[in-house]
């Protein structure tokens, strides 16, 4: 017989924010990035650097902390924070501060410094036998006839995204396991010297990791280690780290550490054509000689202002799955990452710019199915303000036109009649056509509360 179904909620937020003059997200030759639709340049964020600051922001790490969830890390130096938890662990021990030898006169850093070293070939075997092979380690397409194995041997192959709870086990693991961790070290670095290493004859990075597979202890000890990140429990449910279950997980190297992400978030576009300013700078050396003029460094750099349209979504239904059922986390997951989708801003230059600029119109919508829908098309035609609209208010008025032409073209198919509830908060309260139900909240932190309150209520007895 099957098991109960879980539901199928969906959770969506619009927004517009006008920024002033600024360079939120530089391309290759800094200048603001951009975008053609509807036939003319946008300016454009991208959905990496609006997901980054999102996830990174007070609201979403407090909202997580508060719920007691976890927060991921993304790094390559998974080795290297292996290896600082491990050495602290083993620090409290007797045993192993013998092992580091006389520490009297040694500053806390030093001994800090002198233990990772000492433990850094376990960690550097434990990536080996959770799949991640260290950068460094004969890859077949290097262009040097040596590996610079010191400075590289700690970083894997590529970003991984692991709770911090992850890398706690890790070390707890390698603690447990240190002197068969340690005996592995040594028969992985003997492997990897007895590869062929010159430029006529490298030897290939996957006969180097069957290689490497083979030696003696490495399955036993993979069997204690691969599993942690898949983070199953004794029912089978996974609990990953926050940012985690949201933004999802994929490595090439092993399928089951994939996790499905369970939200979407879109490049912000501007809602009118796009105009890039330069701004021809220059900087005053302030110990210049008494006498001599000129700067003492001059540039420029593009700058652009912009009304945005963001657009996110999240599947609860998979969010619930990834945090492991926990519905009180649930409901902090969504509520951190609203708040924080809504008061984040992209970091690009706002040292010399200072564009914080919260958004003029918030609309978060939940419905009973998983039927996105990004309202983007609503600006195909430039926005143009004028003397009657400014481009805040112009751009409101577009989006809610196009809102109400989608509802009535799609109306069922596109899951209008399944909405829960609905919350919009503005400046501009009479730009909203449809006024039901409570529909206006008083501020953006009722409205997001309202919808939060409404997902838990409908995943209470799931």
């Amino acid at each position: 017989m099957r098991g109960k179904q879980t539901k199928n909620v969906n959770v969506e937020i619009h927004m517009l924010q006008n920024f002033t003059l600024t360079n939120l997200n530089r391309d290759l030759t800094n200048a603001p990035k951009m975008c053609q639709f509807g036939g003319v340049k946008r300016s454009r964020v991208s959905s990496q650097c609006k997901a980054r600051a999102t996830r990174m922001h007070d609201f979403f790490v407090k909202a997580i902390r508060e719920a007691q969830g976890d927060l991921g890390v993304r790094t390559k130096r998974l080795a290297g924070a292996i290896a600082k938890e491990l050495s602290e662990r083993l620090l409290e021990t007797n045993d192993f501060r013998s092992e580091l030898g006389p520490l009297q006169e040694k500053t806390k850093e030093e001994i800090q410094r002198i233990a990772e070293e000492k433990v850094e070939p376990a960690a550097n075997a434990v990536l080996h036998l959770i799949g991640l092979t260290p950068k460094g380690v004969n890859v077949a397409d290097s262009d040097s006839d040596t590996t610079d194995q010191e400075s590289a041997g700690q970083q894997a192959e590529y970003l991984l995204y692991v709770g911090k709870s992850d890398i706690t086990s890790l070390a707890k693991l390698a603690a447990d396991n240190r002197k068969k961790l340690n005996d592995l070290a040594k028969n992985i670095d003997a492997a990897i010297r007895s590869q062929e290493t010159t430029k006529t004859g490298k030897a290939k990075k996957k006969d180097t990791r069957k290689i490497i597979e083979k030696l003696d202890g490495f399955e036993d000890l993979e069997k204690v280690f691969k599993p942690l990140l898949r983070r199953k429990d004794q029912k089978g449910r996974t609990a990953y780290a926050a940012d985690i279950a949201l933004r999802g997980r994929m490595i090439a190297n092993d399928k089951d550490m994939n996790v499905d992400s369970a939200s979407q978030i879109a490049h912000m576009i501007g809602t009118s054509k796009l105009r890039i300013d330069n701004d021809f700078f220059t900087a005053v050396d302030d110990l210049l000689p008494s006498g001599e003029s000129g700067a003492g460094m001059m540039g420029d750099l593009g700058m652009t202002s912009a009304c945005y349209y963001s657009y996110a979504n999240v599947e609860v239904r998979t969010l619930y799955k990834n945090l492991g059922n926990d519905v009180g986390l649930l409901k902090a997951t969504i509520k951190g990452f609203l708040e924080s989708f809504y008061g984040s801003f992209p970091s690009g230059k706002q040292n010399s710019t200072a564009g914080f600029n919260y958004p003029c119109y918030v609309r978060i919508v939940v419905k009973g199915k998983n039927l996105p829908m990004n309202l983007a098309n609503a600006f195909q035609k430039p926005v143009v303000p004028d003397v009657q609209l400014s481009l805040e208010e112009a751009s409101i008025a577009a989006l809610e036109s196009r809102l109400q032409q989608e509802r009535k073209m799609h109306g069922s198919l596109a899951g209008f009649d399944a909405i829960i509830t609905e919350r919009v908060a503005t400046l501009y309260p009479d730009l909203v056509k449809d006024m039901s139900d409570r529909l206006v909240a008083d501020s953006a932190s009722k409205a997001i509360e309202d919808v939060c309150n409404a997902v838990e209520k409908e995943y209470a007895n799931a």
